[in-house]
């Protein structure tokens, strides 16, 4: 027998599943604002997205889609160099350890990108240190043990100024510069004029052959300036042969092990360093920031090894843990979420603040990668982020300073791109002004 239900017990449920079924209302500033106009916008329909927008003063997630998947982050992999190397470094890098016995000097690379680059000839600590000696100095690099290249770099990279090899005695940033004024040519380092071939053409075509035995520079006729940059490829000799030509000291070569009571010496700033990085993009000076964090902690150089320990200490209980293999972001092995580079982000915060984020971090419509987008028209930049690109990758992963002065990090990686990366970059604009706008 069916019993008839009474008209108190269902009016109550009727009212509950129709309040189910009507949209909540929801205001300038809230998480469904945010949800609704990024599917207003569309993103996430044509290619792989993630997001995440964390407000660091309430500590919580604001927006967040497929914020947990790995992506590859391509130069975002340079905001965990950078958390790292400020846990690691002091105000100045290492720029070398050395002994100094009665009859000579050794002396071990300490790895510091900021010898002779990115202005040559400026007035380094280590070339001025050497240039002073009276003795013969002995080169070691028994402590390196990374590989000249990083660890999944495309091997077809190899003439191109963004993917240097990596040394414990840097040079110049380890790459040969030329510079033209009509016929009239200089190759900096000197040492390596005898190994190109220069030639006329109707194009400028520079570079090498993959093992370095051979370098060149085709350039058109006619009143006409260039400035380019080749890689080097070190050869047994060339860290000899460079740093005679710099110093004017007969450099000897050997692998004698680091003495436990060497002396260090200073070099490169370390904040000048890093803000190039970050707002450069320079691959070359974050992979050498790591090899020196790796000396300094672990008292040799390697990149990988220094991963491993950051990953379970600096970087312990980081969010999903960050499948990490290079410094700068050229390896196609890196694999972050937004969720990591944000909890990244806020450590980056809560240690340094937002006045040193502006001065390190490229900012939008002013700076770096962002100077020419993610800004409003004669407004103070109100994006300073890290941007990230590869082939068929976008990320940009950063700080937010919305219309009411409210701080916002925020985490957008784009893979697999099959629109024109001005058109996504015009996409992501008008979202994060949204953001900027309603908060």
């Amino acid at each position: 027998m069916v019993k008839k239900l009474s008209v108190c017990f269902v009016f109550p449920v009727l009212i509950s599943l129709m309040a189910c079924t009507v949209s909540q209302p929801f205001t300038s500033g809230s998480a469904h604002s945010l949800k609704r106009q990024w599917i207003k916008s569309g993103q996430g329909t044509n290619h792989h997205v993630g997001v995440t927008i964390y407000d660091p003063v309430a500590r919580k997630t604001l927006f967040a889609y497929r914020d947990t998947h790995y992506f590859t982050p391509a130069s975002n992999t340079k905001l965990l160099t950078l958390y790292v190397a400020l846990q690691s470094l002091g105000d100045s890098l290492t720029s070398a350890r050395y002994l100094n016995t009665n009859d000579t000097l050794y002396v071990w690379g300490g790895g510091d990108p900021g010898t002779w680059y990115p202005q040559p000839e400026n007035n380094h600590p280590l070339i001025s240190f050497l240039t002073g000696v009276e003795k013969p100095v002995v080169f070691s690099d028994a402590h390196f043990k990374a590989g000249r290249f990083g660890r999944g770099w495309a091997w077809d990279d190899f003439p191109y100024a963004f993917q240097c090899e990596r040394t414990a005695f840097p040079i110049y940033g380890n790459r040969i510069r030329i510079e033209r004024d009509q016929d009239s040519l200089t190759i900096k380092p000197h040492f390596f004029k005898s190994a190109f071939t220069i030639s006329k053409d109707t194009v400028t075509r520079y570079g090498k052959t993959e093992w370095g035995d051979q370098y060149y520079y085709t350039y058109p006729s006619g009143n006409t300036r260039d400035d380019r940059s080749i890689p080097i490829t070190f050869f047994e000799n060339d860290t000899r042969y460079l740093w005679r030509e710099v110093t004017g000291k007969n450099i000897f070569l050997s692998s004698i092990p680091i003495p436990d009571h060497t002396q260090v010496l200073h070099g490169s700033v370390t904040d000048t360093l890093l803000k190039i990085m970050m707002q450069e993009s320079d691959n070359f000076i974050a992979e050498q920031i790591l090899l020196n964090c790796s000396f300094d902690v672990l008292g040799y150089m390697s990149d990988k090894d220094f991963i491993e320990k950051s990953k379970s200490t600096i970087l312990s209980n980081c969010a999903n843990e960050p499948k990490w293999f290079d410094s700068s972001g050229l390896s196609r092995y890196n694999a972050l979420t937004p969720a990591t580079i944000t909890d990244v982000l806020n450590r980056i915060y809560q240690l340094k603040g937002m006045e040193y984020i502006k001065a390190i971090f490229a900012a939008g419509g002013e700076s770096g990668t962002l100077k020419n987008n993610f800004f409003i028209p004669g407004e103070k930049p109100y994006v300073y982020a890290k941007s990230g690109s590869l082939r068929d990758v976008y990320c940009l992963s950063g700080y937010l300073i919305t219309k009411s002065g409210k701080v916002l990090l925020f985490s957008w990686m784009n893979n697999h791109i099959r629109q024109s990366k001005a058109a996504l970059i015009s996409e992501m604009e008008n979202y994060l002004l949204f953001v900027y706008n309603h908060y």
